[in-house]
């Protein structure tokens, strides 16, 4: 669930249509706003994580602070998504993957016919609405990536991604991942997202992400040391990740939680 959102307020529901023959210009989110597009049909492209990622019919894209919106286009056959802006309190930490994927495409275009019906409807409490479409949106998101984790993988994936779970703290790259698992690289990056919703460098990331928070909220390493502990080549590579990982810098998360603990 995502954490930290609190006073939610609807900004604006809209079935976006883009135009063919050209891309849309991708906007950032601003601090305290949210932006969740739901691909209703056509193709396009959302850059993520240092490339392109395609969205087709049933993708789910959550865009955070500092987040752009889809931003590029089929122009033969343009995207249409139902985008759903929000306004919100506290710190935005999403707990899956940016892009996932709602399935049934019939209850896509149900749910995206009813929140644009009711989001004009001026006697209904946008409060309500609001709660509503971000509680469904992030529910699906959740459930996408809990039933992928499910589905067995390869086993050359699960031996790069024990890998990961056991050597996160080594110098061990997509290369040494891919050697290990018998795969190219292109093939292990495709494999990775098609089965964990994300590449495997990511994964790796998120591994020393998760072992630093340990570090972080029961003991007082300096900061310096638990990034070389947990695999980042410095405190500067570390604070920059973790910070784009979680939305707080490391010496504010180990505040709130040592605090907390009290």
């Amino acid at each position: 669930m995502l954490t930290g959102i609190r006073n939610l307020q609807l900004s604006s529901v809209a079935h976006y249509h883009q135009p063919a023959g050209v891309h849309p210009r991708a906007r950032a989110q601003t601090s305290g706003h949210i932006c969740i597009e739901l691909v209703t049909g056509g193709r396009g492209w959302v850059w993520h994580e240092d490339e392109w990622v395609e969205v087709l019919p049933g993708s789910l894209v959550w865009h955070g602070p500092g987040d752009h919106t889809i931003g590029r286009s089929e122009f033969d056959d343009p995207y249409r998504c139902l985008s759903v802006r929000i306004r919100f309190q506290g710190g935005f930490q999403r707990p899956f993957p940016r892009v996932t994927k709602w399935e049934d495409l019939d209850a896509v275009a149900q749910f995206t016919e009813q929140a644009v019906k009711l989001a004009y409807e001026e006697s209904f409490d946008s409060q309500l609405l609001a709660e509503r479409l971000f509680a469904e949106l992030q529910f699906r998101a959740g459930h996408y990536a809990w039933a992928a984790g499910r589905r067995r993988a390869p086993e050359p994936l699960l031996l790069a991604q024990q890998a990961i779970e056991r050597d996160y703290a080594k110098s061990i790259s997509v290369e040494d991942l891919a050697k290990l698992s018998g795969w190219s690289v292109p093939h292990l990056h495709a494999e990775f997202r098609r089965y964990y919703g994300k590449p495997p460098h990511q994964a790796l990331i998120t591994r020393r992400i998760r072992a630093a928070k340990v570090q972080l909220a029961a003991t007082n390493n300096p900061i310096k040391q638990i990034a070389v502990e947990c695999g980042f080549s410095g405190a500067s590579a570390f604070c920059t990740a973790f910070k784009r990982q979680t939305g707080v810098n490391p010496a504010v998360f180990r505040q709130e939680r040592q605090l907390g603990a009290g």
